[in-house]
């Protein structure tokens, strides 16, 4: 799907030196949520949950923390 390319894009980007990560992580982080409704609405199984779930762990742990205990 569309959102997986941007993500893959986004996340390319991400390891890029010259890039301003300020500005692609709330972005990437943005589309790690919309995926997980995604997965969610689709029932897709758990392990796809799972995988961005621990992308988004990576990249931000505090806003991981937020979203999986619910705080967010």
């Amino acid at each position: 799907i569309h959102l997986r390319q941007e993500i893959f894009a986004r996340e390319s980007e991400m390891k890029d030196p010259g890039s301003n990560k300020e500005v692609i992580k709330p972005r990437l982080l943005n589309l790690y949520f919309w995926l997980i409704d995604y997965y969610i609405s689709s029932k897709e199984k758990s392990s796809s949950i799972s995988e961005v779930m621990l992308k988004m762990k990576i990249l931000d742990p505090e806003i991981h923390n937020l979203y999986r205990f619910g705080n967010l």
